[in-house]
């Protein structure tokens, strides 16, 4: 390990609120997996991922660290131990015949990774046939699904360049400082959590309302279409209607479990705080939240869903809410994660949402090999909290979107699923790709 670099690298404010989630739903605080899938059109060679991580482990030794926190209230830290970092794992398993990845999945976002006492990273390589799966599993808190592909990138770059190469600029491992005054940051802090308390005057429902068992399994579906030439129609384009469109999804399915569609649904939405077309920091989630509001679409406008939930981020980033909630996610850092949502009333029932929601982007569009084989395509998935219950995630690459529905096996089904991904479809004008 390079003598230079910190021992321990502190969590981001994203960061802690993902492990404090847990313990907001459960009572308890757990790993909440995420996992990157890549298909690739190829025979994927274990040694050759093994070779690179060993060569990109000295540059970022916290990969095979620890979480600790140093005292009750300190800030969490991924911490390298005295003896030096643990090579993450990689494995190697075999798809069998008639068999799919998704099942694979499943059981990597189910056997959680604990932080605290082993590496917050593994990665699976499948073989099938004459291609193969590369499977990054991590704990959340680790990094953010652009941290993670960006890791990829790094894999292979090292795999490309000799071991004898003069070596590459120093990648962008943590989050820059923020260069703004203590005061400033405190003063965009109270804002944040000003505006966060006063969000839902009704709490929000979701559909994990009903007590869930002590370690609720974790399942997930992935749906690949193909999408038209892009609308003309600006609206149709971006983050909004996709989150129309998973609203209208979701208010049919609180229509048939008959959960109240009177109240305001609430859904946290990631926003990347990278500069776009840069690869950013390596660890951390590098996130900025907007908490979108809006009343379940019972009429079907998705239309009219999609210029609210518009015209509502809009205003945020107008308003510099944004920044506001960034800031008070890194003071709460300090706080413990059991009651970290206390000042929120609107959590006291347990829910700190309505359901999940993301768009990843395109997947490693500047990437057409990894480690010898093309990319034939790929997608996040995350393990969602006790509650709410339920998360969708898009994503695409090459004219592919992929759908991904996360759930806890209490809360939805197979076929809640398949409910969820066709009212998307219908509405995104999406066709099936044949398997």
């Amino acid at each position: 390990m390079t003598a230079a670099l910190p021992r321990s690298v502190a969590l981001l404010g994203p960061d802690v609120i993902l492990l404090a989630m847990e313990t907001l739903a459960a009572g308890r605080a757990t790993s909440s997996n995420a996992v990157l899938v890549v298909q690739l059109d190829g025979v994927l060679e274990a040694e050759r991922v093994r070779r690179a991580l060993g060569r990109f482990l000295p540059t970022c030794p916290w990969l095979g660290g620890r979480l600790v926190r140093p005292w009750p209230w300190g800030k969490l830290a991924w911490r390298v131990p005295a003896g030096g970092p643990t090579l993450p794992p990689v494995r190697t398993t075999t798809l069998a015949t008639g068999a799919t990845i998704g099942a694979l999945v499943d059981r990597e976002l189910d056997t959680p990774l604990d932080p605290y006492r082993e590496v917050p990273l593994r990665i699976t390589i499948v073989a099938a046939g004459a291609a193969s799966h590369l499977v990054l599993t991590w704990a959340h808190a680790l990094m953010d699904p652009h941290g993670s592909e960006h890791v990829l990138r790094l894999l292979a770059e090292l795999d490309e360049r000799p071991s004898d190469a003069a070596p590459a600029g120093p990648p962008l491992l943590v989050a820059p400082t923020d260069p703004r005054s203590f005061r400033e940051r405190g003063a965009l802090a109270s804002r944040g959590a000003a505006h966060l308390r006063s969000l839902a005057p009704v709490p929000p429902v979701s559909p994990a309302a009903a007590p869930l068992g002590r370690s609720p399994a974790r399942r997930q579906r992935c749906f690949r279409f193909t999408a038209p030439a892009a609308p003309s129609d600006r609206l149709r384009r971006g983050l909004p209607w996709r989150l129309a469109v998973t609203a209208k999804a979701m208010t049919a399915l609180f229509t048939a479990r008959g959960l109240p569609t009177n109240v305001p649904f609430l859904i946290p939405v990631s926003i990347n705080r990278r500069a776009r077309g840069e690869a950013g920091p390596v660890l951390g989630n590098y996130l900025a939240f907007h908490f979108a509001r809006c009343l379940p679409p019972l009429d079907g406008d998705t239309e009219r869903t999609a210029r609210a939930l518009r015209d509502q981020l809009a205003a945020a980033v107008r308003r510099d809410e944004l920044e506001a909630t960034w800031a008070g996610m890194s003071f709460a850092r300090y706080r413990p994660l059991r009651g970290m949502f206390r000042e929120l009333p609107w959590t006291a029932a347990g829910d700190f949402c309505s359901f999940n929601f993301a768009d990843t982007d395109a997947l490693l569009p500047d990437r057409t090999h990894l480690f010898g084989a093309p990319i034939a395509g790929g997608h996040h998935v995350a393990a969602v909290p006790a509650r709410p219950g339920v998360g969708v995630f898009f994503g695409r690459r090459d004219g592919i979107e992929s759908l991904v529905v996360s759930w806890v096996a209490s809360v939805l089904d197979d076929a809640d699923a398949v409910r969820i991904a066709d009212v998307v479809r219908d509405e995104m004008g999406w066709q099936p790709v044949r398997e």
